[in-house]
């Protein structure tokens, strides 16, 4: 079988205004003329950095007087003294011929070991350039370089024997020279490597923020004390010195073990023979043991000599198909995870020591699909590691398309980092749950072979794999790429499902797996193959047939589905050649679905779909259907469900009232919103009416709507009218007559139906006033709900007059509001509808002065904190309203003092022993550490947030039911994915769920969060703003220009907010 090469990390040198890369092999001098015998005025140092050689790290000339970055480089002398390394780890500076270097030393910083595969990212490396006086244009940095700029006697032979003595090294080791052609000085650089990544992982699991960097710590240690023994083994002391600040943590004397087996292991490869591949083949045959014997569900305490032999055949099998197999753990656990769960004889430790091993590894190494499953594993990893500087034409500069591939390509990718966590946990439906969600995150990235290597290789469950392809053909389409493409992928998802059944002796079909179908039916007709949709119909058709009873109204609600979800979209999109026939087939396979069993909501699925099926017909003006199916199907079910005196069905039934008025039954429309009891529902029946009517005849709207919802003799319902003349909610996604006339460019309607509504307003605020009425109870309908945030009556009518660039009537209803505010008594709701009015006034007119209403906010607070009616969770969310209110005036200081007032009154929610709601007090408690968590977020102090999260974390162990202290566990790591504090909610995740299955449950859930983190998640356009500053790395390629347009956002152009423009910058998405 033709051998497999591991897809490599492309690295090109960024040449830099102090020198270039690649290296000086002239040495010395440069000369700063072309003319005659004039003197060169400059030279060029230059060498390598290696562990092997590191390719795309930063190196740098540093003055050791101050630490700081010389500035003397280039051919003016005048720039700073900073470049990368090449492919080979090679760099150069240009600096001036007099500069006197035995003032500076070396430093680099990341970069990426080309042969390891090891990521050198939060690692910086030293070197003495006093060490190379004679040959400055061969310097070398490397761990054991840095080791010797750690003497204190600074001399060349001080800082060689310093190295020789910690390190274990003989006495004829040059600790200057490259590790990577000394098998003794690689076996310790490696070594150190390994202490450092160890080190790197405790610290991110840790989310400690005073830890050192890693070599830093390492460096320090080594002036007290040897890190190895005379026997080459590790030092006890200087372990526990390097790592004190993990010390009790979880898994950490794991880890400590782990390093001192592994020290071991690396003194027991010959230094002769080739050190760095030997080294990279144990530490590859060690993964992979670990990874099977974790898999495997009989493994013993001790494994036998024939385990390990056959583990190292399995890794020379591997090794055949993909060249260059690196020691990457993930990989390796992907690798196995295949292997195990394929049908190659395999799957336990047992079948690792059979006799058929041989024959077993034999069958899977011929069979070319595992090689392609070797393959997909190795290209579903990073091919950018984003601290390595791109080549000028690899930039992807403005270009949103190149932008997201970029981050999806690249090590900051969330799927890669949860698919990570995911193969460490070792559960085979939690990997494929994760690895399905990132299938999708790529295919909606248009990255459709990585979404593909990820379905061939990493799911292993059929259904999965299934659900996978139609993913990608469902994004495929959406991404307006070639149909035919995407049919394909529906044809392998199909083929899948069907296979499972195409034996005599199959079981049959599961509900999920005919869900699955309709689903692939429904992307069948959005890719425009109307002919294999009809097909896989009658296929499903008997299907159907075979399943329980129990299980079929189940299935046909998902066939029923798939339908009602492509109409809606050919509705919405204008293309309305097929609406009527599949709105057809929603209202025949309505009779199959299931009856519901809660009384008045028998028919409850049914009227759902049904309401959407008179919609469709009457979007394409089947007015005799709308009607037929009415009287002849819907009557029937609504006089079923009402007779139980319930009046579920009235909020399906005031969403026909429209169709039916418009298909010419005006009769049976205003019959259906007059048998209509509940209010907000016959609201919404008559605004379903209105919508078809405001455009011809407003008048005649305001007559049907007043006519089917009379206004309440004291007004009890103004919130009704307010809702259907202007909109719903602050989200304002369920328009009024206003909102669908603003949208439609109807301004003249738009403002004529927000006139209204005030003057219903206003003759609501006189009765109030005419008959002293308690004006704080309609609060929350005429200014503000309870959250600031979240405007209602005045303020939603000077949001709308806003829109219609009516800002003097827009500050006129904002007045308003103050005036009704004012007439309410104190409460904590009339100083959060101060804020409210300030925050729309200063949206509406930035030169607003809002401090007078701020200030009254505070004075009700204040007089609000004093009674003592209030609990301290009230008083919490007086304070941080406050906090709030501090950030809209632009004072962050106050802003910050005032929610260290809200910390105390947050400490002080739940008080053990006090009040007979404790339960509800350890709840609130730990939801507002949370609260006061993401607001530290969001003012970028990491470190108080992660200190609420552990506040949060302490108080719901004092819960007395286990369900709600595992509730509010997964909810604290839900903000550490929010944070991408991953690896250490990973880490308390093992501490708060002690028991497996809790555990794994509780990792759902994080990892789950980590791919569904939003940085901009009340817009659709886009999702990942690395430097946070409101400005999307990329939007999704499935947003069209109006959409981004309508958003608001604009593409950073500093994505890493270092300052370097990203059509220049080398790391655009890294501030190096």
């Amino acid at each position: 079988m033709k051998k497999l090469l591991l897809f490599m990390i492309p690295v090109i040198m960024i040449i830099t205004a102090c020198g270039g890369g690649g290296g000086s092999s002239s040495g010395g001098d440069t000369g700063g003329d072309t003319g005659g015998d004039t003197e060169p005025t400059t030279k060029t140092i230059g060498g390598l950095v290696s562990d092997p050689a590191i390719s795309g790290a930063v190196v740098e000339l540093r003055l050791k007087s101050d630490d700081s970055v010389a500035v003397i480089c280039g051919t003016t002398g005048s720039l700073p003294c900073k470049t990368f390394t090449d492919e080979d780890g090679l760099f150069d500076m240009i600096l001036p011929i007099g500069a006197d270097l035995t003032a500076y030393y070396i430093k680099s910083f990341g970069g990426f070991d080309t042969v390891t595969n090891i990521n050198m990212e939060s690692f910086s490396f030293e070197s003495p350039i006093e060490a190379f006086s004679e040959n400055t244009d061969n310097i070398v940095v490397s761990p054991v370089t840095t080791i010797m700029r750690a003497s204190s006697d600074t001399t060349v032979a001080g800082m060689k024997a310093h190295a020789r003595s910690v390190l274990g090294l003989s006495d004829t080791a040059d600790p200057a020279a490259d590790p990577a052609t000394d098998g003794e000085l690689f076996k310790k650089s490696y070594m150190l490597i390994t202490l450092a990544s160890t080190y790197r992982d405790m610290l991110s699991a840790s989310g400690s923020s005073t830890a050192g960097e890693p070599f830093s710590v390492i460096s320090a240690v080594t002036l007290s004390g040897a890190l190895f023994t005379a026997d080459s083994e590790l030092d006890d002391t200087s372990l526990t010195e390097i790592y004190k600040s993990f010390a009790g943590n979880d898994g950490y004397d794991d880890d400590i073990d782990e390093l001192k087996s592994t020290a071991v292991s690396i003194e027991d490869v010959d230094s002769t023979g080739d050190v760095v591949a030997a080294l990279i083949d144990k530490e590859i045959n060690r993964l992979f043991k670990v990874a099977v014997m974790t898999l495997a569900d009989d493994t013993p305490v001790t494994v036998t000599d024939t385990f390990i032999t056959n583990i190292e055949a399995y890794v020379d099998a591997v090794q055949s198909l993909s060249e260059g197999l690196a020691a990457d753990r993930f990989m390796i656990n992907q690798i196995a995870r295949y292997t195990m769960l394929s049908d190659y004889g395999l799957t336990s430790y047992a079948d690792f020591t059979a006799d058929t091993f041989s024959a077993s590894l034999s069958a899977m190494i011929a069979d070319d699909a595992f090689g392609t499953a070797v393959t997909a594993v190795l290209e579903s990893g990073p091919t950018y590691i984003v601290s390595v500087p791109l080549s000028d034409s690899d930039l992807p500069g403005d270009d949103n398309a190149k932008r997201a591939a970029y981050y999806y390509n690249s090590n900051l990718d969330v799927g890669y980092k949860a698919r990570k966590l995911a193969s460490d946990i070792k559960d085979d439906d939690l990997n494929d749950d994760i690895n399905l969600v990132a299938v999708r995150n790529y295919a909606q990235a248009g990255l459709n072979a990585k979404a593909k290597s990820i379905a061939d290789s990493l799911i292993v469950k059929t259904l999965n794999q299934s659900n996978a392809y139609r993913n990608i053909a469902k994004n495929n389409t959406t991404l307006g790429g070639d149909l035919a493409e995407s049919v394909t992928y529906l044809q392998k998802a199909e083929s899948l499902i069907r296979g499972l059944h195409d034996t005599a002796t199959a079981e049959p079909f599961t509900t999920s797996e005919a869900k699955e179908l309709a689903d692939i039916m429904e992307e069948y007709m959005s890719a425009g193959d109307l002919e294999k949709a009809a097909s896989l119909e009658s296929y499903m058709d008997t299907v159907l047939a075979d399943l329980d009873e129990s299980e079929k109204g189940s299935a046909y609600s998902a066939v029923v589905s798939a339908f009602n979800s492509v109409v809606k979209d050919d509705v919405e999109n204008g293309e309305l050649d097929n609406v009527e026939a599949m709105t057809d087939k929603i209202v025949k396979y309505v009779d199959n679905l299931s009856l519901g069993t809660k009384e008045g909501k028998i028919y409850a699925t049914q009227l759902v779909f049904l309401q959407n099926a008179l919609i469709f017909y009457n979007a394409v003006g089947a007015s005799q259907k709308v009607v037929d199916t009415y009287h002849n199907i819907i009557k029937d079910m609504i006089t079923f469900d009402s007779s139980s005196g319930k009046t579920n069905w009235e909020f399906y039934a005031s969403k026909m009232t429209g169709p039916l008025y418009r298909a010419g039954d005006s009769s049976a429309a205003m019959d259906l919103l007059g048998s209509i009891t509940k209010s907000n529902y016959a609201a919404n029946a008559a605004e379903s009416i209105i919508v078809g009517v405001y455009k011809d005849d407003f008048d005649e709207a305001v007559s049907i709507y007043e006519a089917g919802v009379p206004m309440d003799t004291d007004f009890d319902n103004i919130a009704d009218y307010i809702n259907s003349w202007t909109y719903l909610a602050s989200n304002r996604s369920s328009q009024g007559i206003a909102m669908y006339a603003l949208n439609d460019g109807l301004n003249d309607l738009a403002e004529k139906a927000v006139d209204y509504t005030e003057s219903k307003m206003d003759a609501a605020v006189q009765y109030f006033k005419d008959n002293n009425s308690d004006f704080a109870e309609y609060l929350v309908k005429m200014v503000t709900s309870q959250n600031r945030f979240y405007e209602t009556g005045y303020v939603k009518n000077a949001y709308l007059y806003n829109e219609l660039g009516l800002k003097t009537k827009a500050l006129a209803s904002i007045q308003k509001a103050i005036d009704y505010a004012d007439l309410c008594v104190d409460s904590v709701n009339k100083a959060t509808a101060y804020s409210t009015i300030a925050y729309y006034a200063m949206l509406i007119d930035p030169a607003y002065d809002a401090s007078p209403l701020f200030a009254k906010a505070r004075t009700v607070f204040d007089n609000a904190s004093g009674d003592t009616a209030f609990s301290n969770d009230n008083l919490f969310n007086i304070k941080f309203g406050i906090a709030d209110d501090y950030i809209l005036q632009g004072d962050t200081a106050t802003a910050l003092l005032t929610m260290e007032e809200a910390v105390n009154y947050a400490e002080l929610t739940h008080q053990p022993g006090v009040g007979t709601e404790e339960d509800k007090a350890v709840v609130n408690e730990s939801e507002n550490f949370r609260k006061l968590a993401e607001w530290y977020y969001t003012m970028q102090d990491m470190g108080k947030a992660k200190l609420m999260l552990e506040k949060s974390a302490a108080v719901a162990p004092q819960h007395s039911k286990a369900s709600s202290v595992s509730g509010q566990y997964k909810q604290i790591l839900q903000k550490y994915a929010q944070f991408g504090l991953y690896d250490l909610g990973y880490e308390k995740a093992k501490v708060m769920f002690p028991v497996r299955g809790d555990f794994i449950k509780g990792m759902e859930d994080f990892i789950g969060a980590m791919l569904n983190v939003d940085d901009f998640d009340k817009i659709d356009v886009a999702s990942r703003d690395l430097d946070k500053d409101g400005k999307p790395d990329f939007f999704h390629l499935s947003a069209t220009a109006e959409e981004i347009a309508a958003s608001g956002l604009v593409l950073d152009d500093d994505t890493d907010g270092d300052g370097v423009a990203d059509v220049l910058d080398a790391t655009p998405f890294y501030a190096d």
